[in-house]
């Protein structure tokens, strides 16, 4: 199981929407040091974006949790978003070469098969990802919660 901490931003139901904490490798952006992968993080780094998860645990809006999804989920979306695109493109790349009239044409013609086959591929990924992201294996889950006291805790007790 892979596994991130997270803050519940709102919920829903049985979902929770919440914003992934980005993570250095080395722990030097939460201590607030300066680096090359910290000062990179920095400019290329977007907004923080709401992710659905499954909440089995009743976390609530403020609640910093862990959350997972399992390794063979990442492994197999990982190989169908990457590499079916891919061989899709030098297939249609082959095909495109293959149907050239003649020798002139062979570089239009596996250009054009090659495009044809990635935006295949592209397609295909696009309904293979709503088909797989309907799983309950294929989507995140919050683990648990953090164990954090937070002042709604202390008065709540």
């Amino acid at each position: 199981m892979i596994e991130a901490k997270a803050r519940v931003v709102r919920t829903d139901g049985v979902a929770a929407y919440v914003e992934a904490q980005n993570a250095s490798s080395c722990g030097a952006c939460s201590s607030g040091k300066a680096c090359g992968v910290s000062l990179l993080g920095q400019m290329f780094g977007g907004p923080a974006r709401e992710f659905r998860v499954l909440n089995p645990v009743g976390a609530r809006t403020g609640d910093s949790v862990v959350i997972g999804l399992h390794e063979h989920a990442l492994l197999k979306s990982s190989l169908v978003v990457y590499l079916l695109p891919l061989l899709l493109l030098f297939a249609g790349t082959v095909a495109g070469l293959g149907l050239a009239p003649s020798i002139a044409a062979q570089d239009i013609y596996s250009i054009a098969g090659g495009a044809v086959g990635l935006i295949l591929g592209f397609a295909w990924v696009r309904l293979h990802a709503l088909r797989l992201g309907a799983g309950k294996n294929f989507q995140p889950v919050i683990l648990r919660k953090e164990n954090h006291f937070y002042i709604r805790d202390i008065k709540e007790a």
